[in-house]
């Protein structure tokens, strides 16, 4: 179930760009971490900065 009020807030919680990712947007960085041979031990945060709190 889609709760469209949490939705709302949720993607107004982010701080930029001011929505939730696409996944799109996800796959491209896959794409990029599997063809690129030269990227090693990095851990990405594809996030839009936002920061969930703990429950």
């Amino acid at each position: 179930d889609r709760n469209p009020q949490m939705w709302d807030q949720l993607n107004a919680s982010v701080p930029f760009p001011k929505r939730l990712g696409h996944p799109e947007e996800f796959a491209s960085l896959v794409l990029e971490i599997a063809r690129n041979g030269y990227l090693n031990g990095h851990q990405f945060r594809l996030d839009g900065a936002i920061r969930m709190p703990p429950k």
